[in-house]
């Protein structure tokens, strides 16, 4: 009786060792998936924004781009196209400002902040230029795109992501 009492209680303990790893298991599995799902919806929200900037500064810069298409052009009216563009850009500098990192991105907050707030000193520096009637550096802002263009390419690849440029999508 006594080894059958030792017996059962046994059993009892390692039945009861057992029954608590199962949930340390499945506490496991559900963290890996919220962080597998963190990352995808980082990715997701990652790119979100990223395709959301072209948008807006396409939304807001035709005048100026047709102001910077016509430099060079004997036949173009520079003078008429001048206040347009300069509107243009300043407009696209506020819409590139009221962009908002999402907070899924906390991590990426600042360095994207950074890159945002450089995008919206180009728009501003192009309004400055163009009323100052500076072209060479009206050019030069356009070299700082390739700065930003970096700062979020790092961004993307970090999240094993496809660079792009900005700069080719609202250049046209």
């Amino acid at each position: 009786m006594k080894k059958f009492l030792l017996t059962t209680i046994a059993a009892g303990l390692f039945l009861a060792a057992c029954g608590e790893e199962t949930p340390k298991e499945e506490t496991t599995a559900p963290a890996e998936e919220t962080k597998q799902e963190e990352t995808s919806n980082v990715k997701a929200d990652l790119m979100k924004l990223y395709m959301s900037i072209p948008n807006t500064i396409n939304a807001n810069d035709a005048d100026l781009n047709a102001f910077e298409g016509a430099i060079g052009d004997e036949t173009a009216d520079l003078a008429a196209l001048k206040d347009p563009a300069v509107a243009s850009a300043q407009a696209t500098a506020t819409a590139v400002e009221g962009i908002e990192v999402p907070e899924s991105l906390v991590d990426q907050k600042e360095a994207l902040e950074t890159a945002l707030a450089d995008l919206k000193v180009i728009y501003e520096d192009k309004a400055a230029a163009i009323t100052a009637d500076d072209t060479a550096k009206l050019e030069e802002t356009n070299v700082k795109y390739e700065e930003v263009d970096a700062q979020f390419n790092a961004l993307l690849e970090e999240q094993g992501l496809i660079p792009s440029s900005i700069y080719n999508e609202v250049s046209m």
